[in-house]
């Protein structure tokens, strides 16, 4: 699993994080979280999470707070 921190939370229940191994941000949805409502989620909250790839780029999956 990766780790980062949320950097950005949209109006339509997605958000960026900043990835913690990688320069760009990485993409998630709700619809990915585990254990977390998207609602809870603050700014620098810190996250782990999987990535998956595919023709639109890479997104985080099974998104769950981390330590």
């Amino acid at each position: 699993m990766k780790t980062g921190t949320v950097v950005e939370l949209g109006e339509r229940l997605s958000g960026f994080i900043k990835r913690q191994d990688a320069k760009e941000n990485i993409f998630f949805h709700s619809d990915d979280l585990v254990g977390v409502s998207f609602g809870s989620l603050k700014k620098g909250d810190r996250l782990s999470f999987d990535v998956v790839n595919n023709k639109n780029g890479s997104y985080a999956t099974q998104v769950k707070r981390s330590a």
